[in-house]
């Protein structure tokens, strides 16, 4: 019977993904009002159809829901922009120079790509060719660097 909750939670998040990438929404705002409208169709349709092996565990139900959608809304990036990480790896396999690696990155037009979808998220602020974060990122990035920093915890990539 769990099985079953967990096939069907990833069911609806992969169903929901799919139309979503058919539809070409990449802003996670956007991403993210359309699942909550999408989840709340679909808990009325499981009340509506009394989905009583869904009904039952609830919380279990809602938790692996959630889980699955985060796991594949991290992936959507993946699907429209090689990180400038990504890139370097590949020039690097075939032993390039920095400079060369760097001509590689500005023809690919990369972080010019980044910057732009970082606006559309308004996560960024350009002005009179100087960036910043909006307003209130700067507090939620210094928390979690601080979070970070306290934790001893490292990124890589």
């Amino acid at each position: 019977m769990f099985w079953l909750i967990i096939l069907f939670s990833l069911a609806l998040n992969m169903l929901y993904y799919f139309v979503s990438q058919k539809l070409k929404i990449k802003i996670f705002s956007r991403y993210f009002a359309g699942f909550i409208l999408y989840s709340t169709l679909t808990f009325i349709l499981i009340i509506y159809f009394k989905l009583d092996y869904i009904l039952i565990n609830f919380f279990s139900f809602f938790t692996i829901y959630i889980l699955f959608f985060i796991s594949l809304f991290l992936s959507i990036s993946l699907k429209y922009i090689k990180s400038p990480t990504y890139i370097i790896f590949k020039i690097l396999s075939k032993k390039n120079t920095k400079k060369n690696i760097i001509k590689k990155l500005q023809k690919q037009k990369v972080l010019e790509i980044r910057i732009k979808d970082l606006q559309k998220q308004n996560i960024l602020e350009v002005k009179n060719n100087k960036m910043k974060l909006k307003q209130n990122l700067g507090i939620i990035i210094n928390l979690i660097f601080y979070i970070k920093k306290f934790l001893k915890l490292r990124s890589e990539g």
